[in-house]
């Protein structure tokens, strides 16, 4: 059955609030307007997959430009959040703030799990969303969530980066920048997630290498229903999970 758990991540959610306080003194013979004091403060949430995702911005930096002769001046009068003063003499300016959005973007999703997804964004870091039940989106905790959150990195995945991601019915899986495998969610059945035992785990946990994958690496990973699949550097496959139809 179709369950709709947030697994879209299409939860966007606003909240601006920009504050202005523009001090202006004209000289009766120069007539010059200084903008002595300017507060911008921005809190934004834009939260959609694909290439263009953006996985969330609470304060972003703004620039200031001086619109009044070009459309789109080269250069700006002001970055990083800094204040500045516009000298002009005779005739009216108008002044124009962009927004600076440092957010990565997502590089590849995974959409094979049962009611969760996945992604990788530009710097490796693997993000999950939907349903968390029994601890698929491998945050820690069997907590759901309607927009994408970060997996896990403090444990086994500590310094590594993320190359690929699977997902499976209830688990998920993963190649790392160290050629290994890394497996969470649910495993209590049919032992998906390799680790030798048949366990649940919310966070990420290690494929077991001391058997047919010892000295080997993971190139590749494929999550299926109950059991996943991975190509090893020697070009073969290497399976673990339910057998049930061979």
């Amino acid at each position: 059955m179709y369950k709709n758990s947030g697994q879209s991540g299409l939860d966007i959610k606003r909240k601006r609030t920009t504050v202005v306080y523009a001090l202006f003194w004209l000289s009766l013979f120069i007539g010059v307007a200084v903008v002595t004091k300017q507060c911008f403060e921005l809190q934004s949430k834009a939260m959609t997959p694909g290439r263009n995702k953006q996985v969330e911005v609470n304060q972003a930096n703004y620039r200031l430009y001086d619109t009044s002769t070009t459309t789109a001046p080269a250069a700006a009068l002001a970055a990083d959040n800094t204040p500045a003063t516009l000298a002009k003499t005779k005739n009216s300016f108008r002044v124009r703030v962009g927004i600076e959005n440092n957010s990565s973007a997502f590089t590849s999703v995974s959409t094979g799990g049962f009611n969760h997804t996945c992604s990788i964004d530009s710097h490796g870091k693997p993000y999950c969303w939907g349903e968390g039940t029994y601890g698929a989106l491998g945050r820690g905790s069997t907590a759901s969530s309607s927009v994408p959150v970060a997996v896990d990195m403090s444990g086994v995945l500590s310094g590594k980066t993320i190359k690929q991601i699977a997902v499976g019915d209830w688990h998920t899986c993963a190649v790392a920048s160290d050629g290994k495998a890394y497996c969470w969610g649910y495993g209590v059945t049919h032992a998906e997630l390799g680790n030798g035992t048949m366990s649940q785990a919310n966070s990420p946990v290690a494929v077991a290498t001391n058997g047919v994958l010892s000295g080997k690496t993971v190139k590749r990973i494929a999550a299926g229903f109950d059991h996943n699949c991975a190509i090893a550097s020697d070009d073969k496959v290497y399976c673990w999970g339910d057998n049930g139809n061979g």
